[in-house]
């Protein structure tokens, strides 16, 4: 299956460092319904800690998997100010 580049919100992060969560909203999650991902993954693709997440938007690749489930990856700042 072949991927595609959506932006995606950070809601919230929720947990300590390592195992924090970040809910998302995404095309096929609403904010009512977030997508949860591993905060610590996004933060290290964006250059970013994991605390200013929240609230951000980010360009990502997404691939949906035959199971239905979808699989992001290459997560960018939409308005990046370090450019």
């Amino acid at each position: 299956m072949g991927s595609e580049r959506i932006q995606v919100r950070c809601v919230l992060v929720f947990g300590d460092a390592d195992s924090a969560v970040a809910y998302l909203e995404t095309p096929w999650h609403p904010a009512r319904s977030p997508m949860s991902w591993a905060a610590k993954e996004i933060a290290t693709q964006a250059g970013l800690p994991a605390n200013e997440l929240p609230g951000r938007e980010f360009w990502a690749f997404a691939e949906r998997q035959p199971d239905g489930t979808t699989r992001l990856s290459g997560f960018q700042l939409v308005f990046d100010p370090r450019l």
